[in-house]
């Protein structure tokens, strides 16, 4: 009774939505009957042809009601029932080597059904649900901080459909929350990519590449620090500290017209900043301006990377980007 009420129910979620019921029960009976009632005298009767015929046309008829729509019915765990029954009678009339074969094709089917309706369900279900229940799964563990598996589930479901923007975007904050940023990058610009009017999805990847850009500042590679800078400000401009950021990156580069730009930006957002000031006049003096400090009285690469390690507090990190991701609320988008 366990096998056939178990297995089709796996059968149905397998290919289908799934279902409560004991029609594999019925179906595997009948199936298990009707082949002992012809190969083992001790059944002979147990079943007549007006039962089959009974069966058999409820069987097409509720393959026929749910095609048009009339009625959803269980009709993989129907077949998967009577399957499982007929092979069970074949494998109990059968002696010797045969019912060893039998049996162990019987066992295979079943276990073959449970793997469908698990670690195979998103390859075989014919329902087309897979992919919006795997991203309400995985909305529901990043609600609850399991971003591990909110992670992976989001992953599954983009690759069954991949032009979902909430899910690209929920996907970028899990991978993100486990540190991972570059990978969160690229969810988001997927995000971004699906639904490029998004000022929350646009401020988000600003973050990132902030983040990015800083990790690579302080690692000393100032070349791709600036290039993730100007990534992060082509994205939002309104970030001051990412401006006086690229422009410690072009001082130290040399490149000190660029760093007066970039000073030049982060004061006009935050006029009050003294870290930003003094880091304009640490400049040479430009070209006609007598004003500006003699050249050589500009701070060294050391001073400038340990300006950039004491900053870390007000560097748009992972902790900045955390606090967009609390301004907006998580991405859902299932057809439940």
């Amino acid at each position: 009774m366990l096998l056939f009420a178990a297995v089709p129910a796996a059968a149905e979620y397998a290919l289908f939505e799934g279902g409560v019921g004991l029609s594999g029960v019925g179906y595997g009976l009948f199936g298990l009957l009707w082949v002992l009632a012809r190969t083992d005298p001790r059944f002979a009767g147990a079943i007549d042809g007006r039962t089959v015929a009974l069966f058999l046309g409820w069987f097409v008829l509720c393959c026929a009601m749910t095609a048009i729509g009339a009625w959803k019915i269980a009709n993989a765990a129907h077949a998967a029932g009577a399957v499982l029954g007929i092979l069970l009678g074949f494998a109990i009339a059968a002696q010797g080597r045969p019912r060893v074969a039998l049996g162990g094709l019987l066992f295979g089917t079943a276990a073959g059904t449970v793997l469908a309706a698990t670690v195979g369900r998103p390859y075989v279900n014919l329902a087309g649900q897979v992919a919006p229940e795997l991203s309400y799964l995985a909305y529901l563990d990043l609600e609850h901080g399991r971003n591990e598996s909110a992670a992976a589930r989001y992953q599954q479901a983009l690759e069954l459909d991949p032009g979902q923007a909430d899910w690209w975007y929920n996907l970028g904050i899990a991978r993100a929350r486990l540190d991972q940023i570059e990978s969160s990058t690229d969810a988001s610009q997927r995000a971004l990519d699906l639904r490029p009017g998004d000022e929350a999805l646009r401020r988000f990847l600003a973050a990132l590449k902030a983040d990015l850009a800083y990790r690579r500042q302080v690692a000393g590679d100032q070349e791709k620090a600036c290039r993730l800078y100007r990534a992060a400000l082509a994205l939002d401009d309104r970030q001051a500290v990412c401006w006086y950021n690229l422009g410690l990156g072009w001082q130290t580069l040399g490149r000190t017209e660029a760093a007066r730009e970039a000073y030049q930006r982060a004061i006009a957002l935050e006029p009050t900043n003294e870290h930003f000031r003094a880091a304009l006049k640490s400049l040479p003096r430009a070209t006609g301006d007598p004003k500006q400090a003699p050249i050589g009285q500009g701070p060294s690469e050391e001073a400038i990377q340990e300006a950039v390690r004491k900053l870390i507090g007000g560097c748009p990190s992972v902790s900045a980007v955390f606090s967009i991701v609390m301004e907006v609320q998580l991405g859902l988008s299932v057809a439940l």
